[in-house]
């Protein structure tokens, strides 16, 4: 309960904060949009767009360099721990689903010269855009030259090198296309047809209600209390990632 009071009240308190202080720190900033904690801007000097009803966690990061923009649409989700570097143009679709410590970059490091240091070589960027409805699983990393379509999904902890059509379900390192009918693991599978059976078979043994069975006043209280728990942990506490 604690734990549940804390993160509200910081969640408000950045919300604030962001929108107080947002024509400073956002090229735009839509209505709605929700700060769970600091977010690490180390250069300032490009463009950070913000669409309306967006939720950023805690832990995030957004590097974007001069002449640089950042662009999240609406009702984007940005987990945990993300970091997003756009050296030209990074462009995240409307309703997108970034998980926790997601790697974001539109740039690579130069090392075409032998003699000298990489880090003296500097960066080679181009665009990239993540299209609408996308899902980005947790600790997956986009690299320059990748991209994604509308409705994509990219697996947990792969590493993206190429632009995936619309419609794509990929994972691996590096990450390859995969059927869909493939992408879908046999074990969760199996596990909800086996639950779906089991609550098949109790609803079809179940005794018929009688007068001594019938929940108690009591018992409905407590029922009636698990689920607006619920709800209020569902809406402040857990967000969808």
């Amino acid at each position: 309960m604690i734990g549940f009071v804390c993160n509200h009240m910081s969640t408000l308190f950045w919300t604030a904060f962001y929108h107080a202080a947002g024509r400073v720190i956002f090229a735009k900033l839509g209505q709605g949009s929700k700060f769970q904690g600091w977010i690490d801007i180390p250069q300032r000097k490009g463009r950070i767009s913000i669409g309306r009803n967006v939720h950023i966690c805690r832990f995030v990061e957004f590097s974007v360099t001069n002449q640089a923009e950042l662009i999240i649409e609406d009702g984007t989700f940005i987990g945990r721990g993300t970091v997003i570097s756009a050296h030209q143009r990074v462009r995240i679709g409307a309703n997108v689903l970034v998980a926790e410590y997601v790697s974001i970059h539109d740039n690579n490091h130069n090392t075409r010269d032998e003699n000298l240091q990489i880090r003296c070589q500097g960066f080679e960027a181009e665009p990239m855009e993540v299209g609408d409805d996308c899902w980005i699983g947790a600790k997956a990393t986009l690299v320059k030259g990748a991209g994604l379509g509308r409705r994509c999904v990219l697996g947990a902890g792969a590493v993206l090198t190429q632009k995936l059509p619309d419609n794509t379900v990929a994972a691996g390192v590096p990450a390859q296309p995969m059927d869909k009918k493939a992408a879908v693991f046999p074990v969760v599978a199996e596990g909800k047809k086996q639950v779906f059976m089991q609550n098949e078979t109790s609803l079809n043994s179940r005794p018929k209600s009688t007068a001594s069975n019938r929940p108690t006043p009591h018992s409905l209280r407590n029922k009636i209390g698990r689920v607006l728990w619920n709800v209020v942990w569902t809406m402040f506490y857990r967000p969808s990632p």
